[in-house]
């Protein structure tokens, strides 16, 4: 049985899917009835927003001679932006921001399940510990105001998950100073430092004195003899 297989839930639905939507349930019912501007932050982010889904540039609209927004990270503002070009009527579209919001949050607490199935070991202890982790104060607190914090979480939980995708021709980094790569099939190796991850049965063998690192076509480094005649 694989570890994907046996990790489903009731209605032998997935896991992951399952945090993820109860975490993005969780972050609907969170969210308050204040108005936009209560934390100020929240009400400068929506009113970047509006500048931007108006034409005017990323400016403090509602400050004399609109200054430009330099101080405000812009990737959030735009996603508002965006959604006010669908619903532009306010504060009704408050509604649209606080949907985009809850789920980007169940986005993050999706994609780091799907992580942890590789990374992590036993089952329930990590799923208690990600739905203890989503339901914890803070993050309840900020799902409720405008913040860009659910956005960075989920491109960060994604960013995490991609770097660490396991590709045929990268090396292994383990627990000693010397870089590790794969052995051939049949070699009794093994890499420390793939002891936590579902790849780490798979044989590896140490890297001797004659090889150097490579570049492969992920830019991971990788192994190769190096010939004895070789200045570099």
């Amino acid at each position: 049985m694989t570890v994907r297989s046996a990790e489903r839930g009731p209605f032998d639905l997935p896991w992951p899917g399952l945090l993820g939507l109860g975490v993005f349930l969780l972050a609907l019912w969170a969210q308050p009835d204040a108005l936009v501007g209560v934390f100020y932050d929240d009400g400068i982010y929506v009113a970047g927003a509006k500048a931007l889904a108006n034409g005017s540039g990323y400016r403090h609209i509602h400050l004399p001679d609109a200054p430009p927004m330099v101080r405000y990270p812009p990737l959030y503002p735009a996603v508002l932006g965006l959604l006010w070009r669908v619903w532009p009527v306010f504060p009704a579209n408050v509604t649209l921001f606080q949907l985009a919001d809850a789920v980007a949050l169940g986005a993050a607490a999706w994609i780091m399940a799907v992580h942890g199935r590789r990374v992590l070991p036993p089952v329930f202890p990590r799923y208690l510990a990600l739905a203890l982790g989503f339901v914890a104060f803070p993050l309840l607190a900020l799902i409720g105001v405008r913040f860009a914090e659910p956005l960075f979480l989920a491109l960060v939980a994604g960013a995490v998950a991609l770097a660490d995708r396991e590709d045929g021709d990268s090396g292994c980094v383990g627990g000693g100073a010397a870089p590790y790569y794969r052995s051939p099939p049949g070699s009794p190796s093994w890499c420390p430092g793939c002891s936590g991850s579902r790849y780490g049965r798979q044989t590896l063998t140490r890297a001797s004195p004659t090889t150097r690192p490579t570049r492969t076509s992920w830019g991971r480094p990788a192994q190769r003899p190096c010939s004895r005649g070789s200045s570099r």
